[in-house]
């Protein structure tokens, strides 16, 4: 009995003695009490550690909406970001409506059942300015928060995270805390903290600068054998925390002390900038960088009277219906609040005709190639050679959607899935959706072709003979960028006229000649002496290239004609 007891009196002097050996939780408190829709910071670590939270922003604590956010470094998971949201007081769930690559969520477990996420693909370092934003809106009866980093090295954004809290018009109501942590008693440790152009932007539109702040530290039990180990000021406009190891105070007196720096009346950061990709009597797209400042809202107009007004951070193309010659203008607005507006013209050439087209994509120049005849025979790349296997008869069926039949096999293509990487292949024509796409211009000749299902663009998977294509999100690369090439026009449902784009060289006595005619499988093509005697008279093959001998002619002007009325001088020497 006696043994037990000293066992456990030497556990608990063990884990008091633990206890005692964290560095101070410190606050920086800036002065900036009034309702807000956006927060915003650029922050950094100049002194790390295990096990230290650098909490960035938390705003209304013990009330609705009460939330943190910032960066850790964690010994399990690395240098990673965070993003939470307290219980709300109607008990409802919180959901993530948008999470972004690499992050996780989940409940937050010992402090409640509200909602964090984290993500430590994003990543920061030692001594770089990382800017984190976190805005509200309105949707329905429910409170929107957004959450995005900006890593300075990288001049990349990354939108982390948007949480559905289900309580309207929370906004941002208190003062705005930041708080340097340590949760693993590592106190022995230095970790030092840095701040500098901290803003709220006030429901009205106006900014409040956190150019004033109140610094204290706690004094707790867990921290008492560190309770001095802290530091806190002012250095070349930057605000700063320090903790833990040798630290000392260059401050007089005893927290709480006020602090003040000299920060701009507002961001200075640029404002979204973009660039409007693709534009038909359909359907716009638009890319934004990810060094520009993300995208919050698009509103579309056409011809003066908007038609479109979203928040949406992550769309980059709409659906719109308009007329050759219209004015289409596309404003964006980021998520500081600045706008920015692309106006462009839908011109008469947007369309792509009706006809019979070689296919090529602009990263590789190869053509699009069908491999078999069946149904489910598979879509690929493969080098130009004009034979109808790359020959495509395209038909707008009305609203800038198409049908697309190889010549060959008389089968269309078809969409074998909605995802990222399904496939594309040859069917017989059934009018599904999965066998309709939308064409839309990206410059002269050059189209994006999209499904009409997904929204999801036609993909070269690669550049070699046999690369196979498929559907991918669009981008604007180059291997969703495709030529159209007219080969021939459909007059009507039983006609092709052929315009007999063919080459023709001369190499070695040799002929080389090649006849694009979708109509036939040969055509005869005669050399006539330039006094009009035939001294020539042959039967070729269409769509690949062949040969006529010439060595046995006499030096001189001659001219090629074939059935199809092409008529070309050629000279023998």
């Amino acid at each position: 009995m006696k043994n037990t007891i000293l066992n456990l009196v030497i556990i608990t002097l063990c884990n008091i003695t633990f206890a005692q050996n964290s560095a101070p939780s410190s606050h920086l408190t800036a002065k900036d009490k009034v309702a807000g829709d956006i927060l915003m910071k650029t922050v950094r670590s100049t002194i790390t550690t295990d096990a230290t939270y650098y909490c960035t922003m938390q705003w209304n604590g013990g009330a609705e909406g009460g939330a943190y956010c910032g960066f850790q470094d964690s010994p399990d998971k690395g240098h990673t970001f965070i993003y939470s949201i307290w219980d709300p007081s109607n008990g409802k769930t919180i959901t993530a409506d948008f999470v972004g690559e690499g992050t996780k969520v989940e409940n937050f477990g010992g402090e409640g059942t509200g909602l964090k996420s984290m993500n430590n693909t994003i990543g920061w370092s030692l001594n770089e300015w990382n800017t984190v934003v976190t805005r509200r809106w309105d949707v329905g009866t429910h409170s929107y928060f957004g959450f995005w980093v900006r890593r300075d090295s990288q001049n990349k954004w990354y939108h982390m995270v948007t949480m559905n809290y289900p309580v309207a018009n929370v906004t941002f109501n208190s003062d705005t805390n930041a708080f340097l942590e340590d949760w693993l008693s590592t106190g022995s440790k230095k970790r030092r903290f840095e701040m500098k152009d901290g803003f709220k932007r006030k429901l009205d539109g106006n900014w409040v600068s956190m150019n004033e702040a109140v610094y204290k530290r706690n004094d707790e039990p867990r921290s008492e054998n560190y309770t001095n180990a802290v530091d806190a000021g002012v250095s070349n406009g930057v605000y700063f925390m320090q903790s833990g190891g040798n630290s000392t105070p260059s401050f007089p007196g005893t927290p709480p002390i006020t602090l003040r720096t000299n920060t701009n009346a507002q961001p200075s950061n640029p404002a979204i900038s973009f660039s409007i990709s693709t534009l038909s009597s359909s359907k716009i797209t638009w890319e934004v960088p990810t060094s520009a400042t993300p995208q919050f809202k698009y509103t579309i107009k056409i011809n003066n009277n908007t038609v479109q007004s979203k928040i949406a951070p992550e769309t980059r193309t709409a659906a719109i219906s308009a007329t050759p010659g219209s004015i289409v203008e596309l404003t964006l607005e980021d998520i500081l609040g600045r706008t920015t507006t692309q106006t462009k013209t839908i011109t008469t050439n947007s369309v792509l005709p009706n006809g019979v087209y070689k296919v090529t994509f602009e990263n590789s120049q190869k053509s699009l190639d069908t491999f078999g005849m069946n149904n489910g025979s598979n879509i690929g790349l493969y080098e130009s050679h004009g034979g109808p296997n790359q020959q495509w008869e395209v038909i707008n069926l009305g609203n800038n959607i198409y049908k697309i039949t190889n010549i060959k096999n008389g089968k269309s293509i078809d969409a074998f899935g909605q995802n990222n990487g399904d496939n594309i292949g040859s069917y017989e024509y059934h009018g599904g959706p999965n066998q309709k796409w939308e064409i839309n211009i990206v410059s002269n000749g050059v189209y994006q072709v999209t499904d009409y299902r997904s929204k999801k663009c036609i993909d070269a998977f690669g550049t070699s003979n046999g690369s196979n294509i498929g559907l991918y999100e669009c981008h604007g690369g180059s291997n969703q960028n495709i030529r159209f090439t007219l080969v021939s026009t459909r007059k009507n449902s039983k006609e092709i006229t052929s315009d007999l784009s063919s080459y023709i060289y001369q190499n070695a006595g040799v002929l080389y000649i090649n006849i694009n005619d979708a109509t036939r499988k040969k055509a005869k093509v005669s050399v006539f002496s330039i006094q009009g005697s035939e001294v020539i008279k042959k039967e070729i093959y269409t769509g690949k290239p062949q040969q006529i001998n010439l060595i046995n002619l006499a030096k001189g002007l001659y001219i090629l004609k074939t059935d199809g009325n092409l008529v070309k001088k050629i000279t023998v020497q």
